[in-house]
C-alpha cells in the first residue's frame, strides 16, 4: 500500500476532493431556504410550475386554507432557516415568505371599520353611559 492510498487517495481519483462540511449552519441553511422558495412558488403561482403534474392539486389545497392558516404556515416556514443560521443573506432570502405570511395575517384580521360606523358605536356607548348616570342620580333622590 502506497503512502497516497494510506492518505485516502485511490488510483481512480481525479484529484478533486469532496467538499468538507463546515459548521452545520453554513451548509444546511440554503436547503430550507430553497425549499421555502419552491413551496411558495408552487402554492402561490402554480402557472410557473406547469411542467409538474401535481402543481394544480397543491395550489387547490393551498387555496382551501383560511388566511390565518396560510399566515402561520408561511411565517413558520420562513423562520426555520433563520433559526438555523442567522445571517443577512438568510434574512433577506426568507423575507418574501415572511412578508407573504404577514399579508395573509393582515387579511385574516379583516377590513378596517369605516368612520361612520365607529361614530355610531361611540354615540350608542355615550347614550348608555348617560342613561346609567341619570338612573343613578334618580335613585339617590
Amino acid at each position: 500500500m502506497s503512502s497516497r492510498e494510506r492518505e485516502g487517495w485511490h488510483p481512480g481519483d481525479t484529484g478533486a476532493r469532496a467538499r468538507q462540511p463546515g459548521p452545520v449552519s453554513a451548509f444546511s441553511s440554503p436547503r430550507p431556504s430553497s425549499m421555502n422558495a419552491s413551496v411558495l412558488l408552487l402554492c402561490e403561482a402554480p402557472f410557473c410550475c406547469q411542467f409538474m403534474e401535481f402543481a394544480n392539486a397543491v395550489a387547490a389545497k393551498a387555496d382551501r386554507l383560511r388566511s390565518w392558516q396560510k399566515a402561520v404556515f408561511y411565517c413558520g416556514m420562513a423562520v426555520v432557516p433563520i433559526v438555523i443560521s442567522l445571517t443577512l443573506t438568510t434574512l433577506l432570502g426568507n423575507a418574501i415568505a415572511f412578508a407573504t405570511g404577514v399579508l395573509y395575517g393582515l387579511s385574516a384580521l379583516g377590513k378596517k371599520g369605516d368612520a361612520i360606523s365607529y361614530a355610531r358605536i361611540q354615540q350608542q356607548r355615550q347614550q348608555v353611559d348617560e342613561e346609567k348616570l341619570t338612573d343613578a342620580l334618580e335613585g339617590e333622590l
